[in-house]
């Protein structure tokens, strides 16, 4: 998938995502993040803040861009692997062995 695809893509899963309980609380962590650099007085606690933040959006990107992966993987599991099986279970082998 081509880098501009994927960018469209995460772009609309942030859309998606305002107004619901995840996009909720992705917006309340940022908010108590900024309110603590904004009203600390401690430097080394703004910078530790800072970093928080940047760590925070670094994850939630890479968790996002982790779906694409789950997508390929699940492409290559349709195409190489029966998903239309059905356990046996131990009884029907039982009685075939009686």
């Amino acid at each position: 998938m081509e880098k501009a695809t994927k960018g469209l893509i995460l772009e609309f899963v942030k859309r998606l995502n305002q107004n619901t309980e995840l996009g909720k609380l992705e917006e309340n962590l940022f908010d108590n993040i900024n309110a603590i650099i904004e009203n600390s007085e401690d430097e080394n606690i703004k910078k530790l803040a800072i970093d928080l933040e940047d760590k925070l959006i670094a994850c939630l990107d890479l968790v996002k861009y982790q779906y694409f992966d789950y997508g390929a993987i699940t492409y290559n599991i349709e195409s190489e692997v029966d998903i239309n099986w059905e356990p046996k279970g131990l009884l029907p082998l039982i009685k075939h062995c009686a």
